[in-house]
């Protein structure tokens, strides 16, 4: 049999292996079709009216554009908080609803927008969209 000091290294080294194993086996959580975990309760997705903030500020906007712009985002953001709070619509549908909406939202607001500024808008939200769904 082991005596002593052998055994000690052994236990040591023992004890080591069940704290890695373990470790080791700990489960990463539910995960969904994308391999992403999904969205808890109380948490947010991302707004698709914010995925702009940045183009818009690169654009330079002047005060009036900055302000007819900040109440066609409230009008639809507040026509979408309406739409998700329906829970008997058919999910379908309402995606469908949204998606007319938001192109809606970016008619009206190539509107806003001087000629020059539309273009490079449209080019900037172009290469974001190809980065957010890996195409570069």
């Amino acid at each position: 049999m082991l005596k002593g000091k052998k055994m000690k290294k052994l236990m040591i080294l023992l004890s080591i292996f069940a704290i890695a194993g373990c470790s080791f086996a700990q489960d990463a959580g539910p995960r969904n079709q994308n391999g992403k975990p999904p969205v808890q309760e109380g948490k947010r997705r991302p707004n698709p009216l914010g995925m702009d903030a940045k183009v818009l500020e690169d654009l330079k906007l002047n005060p009036e554009q900055k302000k007819k712009i900040g109440d066609l985002k409230k009008g639809v953001a507040d026509k979408l908080k309406v739409m998700r709070d329906k829970p008997e619509q058919d999910r379908e549908k309402m995606r469908e609803t949204m998606k007319a909406m938001l192109d809606k939202y970016q008619t009206e607001l190539k509107k806003i927008l001087t000629k020059e500024q539309a273009e490079k808008y449209d080019k900037a939200m172009k290469e974001l969209r190809n980065k957010k769904i890996g195409r570069v």
